[in-house]
């Protein structure tokens, strides 16, 4: 986090999100000291960055006291973009980022993720959508079996391009 990079986890509420807690607890957990003053957490800025956010990121809630629990999964996948963006990283890595949300919370999500990209954030998506991929990505490193098989430009590339690099290859350990 030090190095400016953050990460959205594969799975929010396992391992992104304080599920039982409020979005603005939720928001300012990664960046806690930004919102300390000797020692004493500012509830007003918690709250101020907490709305912030949650105009920015269009997140659907009556109030940013909302257990994240009763939000959508577009609505929670956004407060966990919310809380790693007050870090204000230079690379956000993001796991699997519409995994469990609906069409319309997809769209907002990529529409995110374009704006960061324009602003001059790297954004490293992780997916194994292929749409996903093909709509989000400039550059497609595929991988297979644990190691880089191949790299694509994203205009040229197409999902079979993708598939044929990712498939496993015939080992051979001799003559049949």
């Amino acid at each position: 986090m030090d190095a400016g990079i953050s990460m959205l986890p594969e799975d929010r509420k396992e391992a992104g999100l304080f599920i039982d807690f409020s979005i603005t607890s939720n928001v300012v957990s990664a960046n806690l000291a930004s919102y300390t003053q000797s020692g004493i957490l500012s509830e007003n800025e918690m709250q101020q960055v907490s709305e912030k956010y949650v105009d920015q990121l269009r997140i659907a809630t009556p109030g940013i006291d909302r257990e994240v629990r009763y939000l959508s999964g577009g609505n929670q996948q956004k407060v966990l973009l919310a809380k790693w963006l007050t870090r204000e990283p230079r690379i956000l890595i993001v796991d699997e980022p519409t995994r469990g949300v609906d069409v319309g919370s997809k769209a907002e999500i990529y529409r995110l993720l374009r704006d960061l990209a324009s602003r001059g954030m790297a954004v490293l998506v992780v997916s194994s959508d292929l749409p996903e991929v093909l709509a989000l990505a400039h550059c497609i490193v595929v991988m297979s079996e644990r190691q880089v098989v191949g790299q694509l430009d994203a205009a040229k590339a197409t999902e079979i391009a993708i598939l044929e690099l990712a498939a496993p290859k015939a080992r051979s350990d001799g003559p049949a």
